[in-house]
């Protein structure tokens, strides 16, 4: 008896290693991930033939797109290892917003960046102009934890620092310039139960709202882009759904008249051929998507039907050749408009 109990023992240890086996091979986790590739992707610029990748908990990447060379650079404190935002100027220098911190990197030394009126920089963009754009936060504690309070936006000009705090706004979330590089920004109320565009030429400041234009009352701004037609993308909240304004009429698409699966929008890219890419995330459902619209017709992709490891996709890039760069939670992909990679 104890022999037949100990040979169906191991007859049942040897079926469950066969199933467990299985399930590993069609799982969409890569069998092996390579350490010279970042894992958690927070965002994408693209310099040349290279991109720098910023990630959440690993510093910054260096990755030779001709080569698939990757190179790691930590910041100089573990708490600064989670980027926010990263830009390259005229000079080539690395601007990293971190968790804690504001950088200039020259791949070889950081620099804490002085003069600087907040702590961090959740975006940074570039114009035409060389000057560089921040959206500027101060890391403040209450009874609740980390409340991190807004600065405005500031600019550098190459030598000095301004900071703008348009009608009183000082929560800005997204940044992006038009064709005619009018910045255009994202921001919130001080208790961040509203959201309003604002719009930048230069000399003055306009906010639009329900009194001149089309939009509806905004619950929160994520991200904005700007397509080839100068028509302005913004990525909203997950009450909002994103909405396009070609600077007097808004158009809304969201779950409800679209085929779009989540309202919010965290990132937004346009690539060569006049396509937008948006980074679909909803934190109630914790589940993401990549969708592209072409003018007319949206296209949803997601593990199920394209190259993607993960449906939760932080950020996207495109670079010189056209190519879109996609960063997720679990690692970078590039798809060429027909072929997926996966960088394992």
């Amino acid at each position: 008896m104890f022999q037949k109990k100990f040979i169906l023992s191991i007859l049942t240890a040897f079926i469950m290693t066969l199933i467990i086996s299985s399930c590993k091979k069609h799982t969409s986790e890569p069998e092996e991930y390579s350490p010279d590739l970042p894992r958690s992707i927070s965002c994408i610029t693209v310099k040349d033939s290279f991109l720098y990748i910023g990630t959440w908990g690993g510093g910054i990447f260096k990755l030779n797109t001709k080569t698939g060379k990757a190179e790691n650079f930590l910041p100089p404190d573990y708490n600064n290892y989670w980027v926010r935002s990263i830009a390259i100027d005229t000079l080539g220098k690395i601007w990293v917003g971190t968790y804690n911190n504001l950088y200039i990197f020259d791949e070889r030394t950081w620099t804490t960046v002085t003069g600087f009126y907040g702590d961090y920089a959740s975006r940074i963009i570039k114009d035409k102009n060389h000057n560089i754009w921040f959206t500027s936060y101060k890391v403040k504690y209450n009874f609740f934890g980390r409340m991190d309070e807004g600065r405005g936006i500031i600019k550098f000009d190459g030598q000095s620092f301004t900071t703008y705090n348009p009608f009183g706004l000082a929560n800005f979330s997204a940044l992006t310039f038009d064709l005619n590089n009018n910045l255009w920004c994202g921001s919130s109320n001080f208790n961040f139960t509203e959201a309003f565009v604002v719009k930048y030429d230069g000399q003055n400041w306009t906010i639009f709202d329900s009194s001149n234009s089309n939009f509806p009352k905004i619950y929160g701004i994520y991200s904005m882009g700007v397509d080839k037609s100068n028509n302005v993308w913004i990525g909203g909240s997950e009450k909002d759904g994103i909405f396009k304004f070609d600077g007097v009429n808004v158009t809304i698409y969201n779950k409800n008249n679209s085929i779009l699966p989540f309202n919010r929008a965290d990132d937004i890219v346009v690539d060569k051929s006049g396509n937008v890419w948006f980074a679909l995330y909803d934190v109630n459902a914790h589940d993401g998507a990549l969708a592209k619209f072409d003018g007319n017709n949206w296209t949803i992709y997601r593990k199920e039907n394209s190259g993607l490891p993960s449906n939760y996709v932080r950020a996207l890039a495109v670079d010189e050749n056209g190519v879109l760069w996609i960063g997720t939670d679990v690692g970078l992909v590039r798809y060429d408009g027909t072929n997926w990679f996966f960088y394992k």
